[in-house]
């Protein structure tokens, strides 16, 4: 399949180190990111539109700020059967959520995703909609698989490995009260942060 390699971008705000999505329709198979470096959303960054990813491949992708293989910030995406291999940014490892976007993630599979806040996902408004996700060896100083601080959340976790590292809170998931969150079909009302080291409660 087509592989996006070794792009680098930083001028013109530095969206997207392989792909910056304005509008429109963008469907990809049997693709993969790899090695790819942008200011925001080290491989791609979706600003609306629609985006379609089946059975891709982000491995080795980065950002020092915002998602480093994904960026969402208006729009839909879907990810099936994606693995999320070795990314690494300050917020988000793998993917950065925010303001009006939609994210669903079918069977993605997250391994060894770094970040400061949310060593898989980073979400900070929009719609989260993940079933069948894998977690294993990632790591954040909060939330090293989830960290939410804002938007609606629907999780389906089928498989959770802790950090290899220790994290401040959250092993699994950390999120704040402005967060509306369900887990494996069960609402969780936040009076006050939310810090999960492990999903076995809910699977």
């Amino acid at each position: 399949g087509l592989t996006f390699a070794d792009g680098h971008i930083t001028k013109n705000g530095g969206y997207g180190g392989a792909i910056y999505q304005i509008d429109g329709n963008v469907t990809l198979t049997d693709v993969t990111f790899e090695n790819n470096y942008a200011r925001m959303g080290g491989a791609y960054f979706q600003k609306t539109g629609t985006s379609a990813f089946e059975n891709v491949i982000f491995e080795n992708n980065t950002t020092n700020y915002y998602g480093g293989a994904f960026y969402c910030y208006s729009g839909t995406a879907s990810f099936t059967g994606t693995n999320f291999e070795n990314n690494s940014a300050k917020w988000g490892g793998a993917i950065y959520l925010t303001n009006t976007g939609n994210i669903t993630l079918v069977g993605a599979k997250f391994n060894g995703t770094e970040a400061d806040w949310g060593g898989a996902v980073h979400q900070s408004n929009g719609v989260l909609t993940a079933t069948g996700v894998s977690l294993t060896n990632n790591y954040a100083e909060w939330g090293g698989g989830f960290y939410i601080i804002g938007g609606t959340t629907d999780l389906n976790v089928s498989e959770y490995e802790a950090p290899a590292t220790a994290t401040r809170f959250g092993a699994a998931l950390n999120a704040t009260p402005k967060a509306k969150i369900r887990i494996n079909g069960q609402d969780i009302a936040l009076l006050e942060y939310l810090d999960l080291d492990n999903f076995d409660d809910f699977i």
